[in-house]
């Protein structure tokens, strides 16, 4: 794992939020995914109108990817920049002149709350480090709104394009936090499968780790408060032969908002 420009792009598409779109509850059967695709879209646009020089944008994610039978192959392999399988990652994100970020911290943490990443930053630069190793990796801090901004709308774009394959469906989710939630969920094309390795040869593995499972589908899951269409959890859920489904990835969303 690396910190670069686009960490910072991702890790705001991944958490952006926005103000109440609606005061109603809105049933399923009502909205095509496509609509709350867009409507998602406009509450991410607000939170960024939210953003002025002095604010802080604060992010916190529970996140999951499987390990699996592979988890202690996994821990071996990996020397530096490991992460578990479950671990929260927080960001804040505070706006200076012209609309750039001028300041990053952040943390990367087990379930226990150990620090396994540690994300600050040193004059014009941002500088990640592994605890566990020592090693780090330095960008220069050059993010701005505007670049958020674009990224959005390109991945919202790529996901529109995606819902109206024909394969998205919308349905009544189940509540989050004490909120209801609509659930758009489109089935995937897999992964490539791993090539096979010689008998003995343990030095392949790929995150989340699925195969003990040999899924014969796979769907994508979208979770959004049904009131404000704030996005809520997104999950990756692989489905067997036997009709079993397995969530193998997902990140929930915590904590957002902008501060003073």
């Amino acid at each position: 794992m690396t910190w670069h420009r686009t960490v910072v792009l991702l890790a705001l598409l991944a958490a952006a939020a926005g103000v109440l779109l609606a005061l109603r509850i809105w049933p399923s059967g009502e909205l095509t995914a496509s609509e709350v695709v867009a409507r998602s879209q406009a509450a991410e646009e607000e939170v960024l109108a939210q953003l002025t020089k002095g604010k802080v944008l604060y992010m916190r994610d529970e996140v999951y990817r499987r390990h699996g039978p592979a988890a202690s192959l996994i821990r071996q392999m990996s020397s530096e920049w490991y992460l578990p399988e479950r671990y929260v990652h927080e960001l804040w994100l505070e706006v200076g002149p012209g609309g750039k970020f001028s300041h990053v911290r952040g943390s990367v943490r087990g379930e226990t709350g150990e620090v396994l990443q540690d994300i600050t930053t040193v004059g014009a630069e941002v500088i990640t480090r592994d605890i566990a190793s020592g090693a780090e990796f330095r960008t220069p801090l050059q993010v701005s709104i505007e670049d958020i901004a674009t990224a959005m709308r390109m991945s919202i774009e790529l996901r529109r394009e995606q819902v109206q394959s024909g394969t998205a469906v919308v349905t009544d989710g189940d509540r989050i936090d004490g909120r209801g939630t609509l659930v758009v969920e489109e089935a995937i094309p897999g992964p490539a499968k791993i090539a096979d390795v010689r008998e003995g040869d343990t030095s392949g593995y790929s995150i989340p780790y699925v195969e003990d499972i040999e899924p014969v589908r796979w769907l994508r899951r979208t979770e959004v408060d049904s009131e404000s269409f704030l996005p809520l959890r997104w999950s990756l859920v692989v489905v067997d032969a036997a009709n079993q489904e397995t969530v193998v990835e997902q990140k929930q969303r915590t904590v957002f908002d902008v501060l003073d």
